[in-house]
């Protein structure tokens, strides 16, 4: 008896070491291939279902992100978040557990693929879930390891129960930036593209040109070396966002078109430079376009052009 309970208080005493463990929201090759016969560790490959099936990490499960479960659509047609019930279906097939490390894995060859590891890592933290990180670089860094084995196939892990606490504090929605901007308090930044906030030009699918008044613009290719696939260090974001002028006093909502570029916005300011109060706007500036009584601030004015120096005035 005194053995078996011996035995139990280890298991217990090692599970709560494992939790306690700082997991990092960035991890490298290295770590991936020193941790591959980690038990409690998951590696999720993002990409689509060829590209999985030609080539991956060994041991990695496939959910092809947009698809399958990462994200619903409305009778609006707006991509957004599951049901925490949906999404604990979803993962939990996956062979995903409460007790797993996830690592998520895209192509990560341009910023817009990085992108897709950053909500989809949000979609985990909104689900409770903080055993998460990303590998940085993605399948391109793990393919320029001459040494890193690789896979061909469709493994599959065994079903696992994943229970799902949803933490509303990391979703912004219309009602959050309305009332952001009639206390005037906090901050909005807008990820898309400089042409985009200022109304040069508009997403496809959006009506409107324009961003949300009073928003801030960071460029999303600025959070990666060279609009590339690896994520900058936290350092390097920090003086980039003082570059840009941005001060990050207060809460945060972040946003882009339907937000995937704006989840790398959240991860930047969240995660890296470790700013508490930051939402993302699930669905974002596509849903605030479609209620025509949301205000929108076109900065750029195709009527007061100047054709002989090309100002905007």
């Amino acid at each position: 008896m005194i053995r078996q309970f011996l035995i139990l208080a280890s298991l217990v005493f090692a599970a709560n070491v494992h939790s306690a463990q700082a997991v990092e929201p960035l991890v490298d090759v290295a770590w991936v291939k020193d941790n591959h016969d980690n038990p409690s560790v998951v590696v999720l490959d993002l990409r689509t279902d060829r590209e999985y099936r030609s080539v991956h990490i060994p041991g990695a499960v496939h959910a092809a992100y947009p698809y399958g479960g990462w994200r619903v659509v409305g009778r609006d047609r707006l991509f957004r978040l599951p049901t925490p019930q949906q999404f604990e279906k979803f993962v939990g097939k996956l062979g995903i557990s409460n007790q797993s490390h996830v690592i998520l894995v895209s192509r990560s060859e341009t910023v817009s693929t990085t992108a897709v590891a950053a909500q989809a890592y949000w979609s985990f933290k909104v689900m409770g879930h903080d055993a998460v990180s990303i590998l940085n670089g993605g399948m391109r860094a793990y393919f320029r390891d001459i040494n890193s084995s690789r896979s061909r196939g469709t493994p599959s892990r065994p079903a696992q129960s994943f229970t799902a606490k949803f933490r509303p504090h990391l979703v912004a929605n219309a009602d959050h930036i309305r009332a952001m901007l009639e206390r005037k308090r906090g901050t909005v930044i807008d990820f898309r593209t400089y042409g985009v906030f200022s109304g040069v030009n508009k997403e496809f699918r959006v009506d409107r040109y324009g961003t949300i008044p009073g928003a801030k613009h960071m460029s999303f290719a600025w959070l990666t070396v060279d609009a590339g696939g690896i994520i900058r260090k936290p350092e390097e974001i920090k003086r980039i966002f003082d570059y840009a002028g941005i001060m990050l006093n207060g809460p945060v909502i972040a946003f882009s078109d339907q937000s995937l570029l704006g989840a790398l916005g959240w991860f930047a300011v969240s995660e890296l430079l470790g700013h508490k109060d930051v939402r993302l706007y699930d669905s974002g500036f596509r849903d605030w376009a479609l209620d025509a009584d949301n205000p929108i601030e076109r900065h750029f004015n195709p009527d007061k052009i100047n054709i002989h120096n090309g100002s905007n005035k």
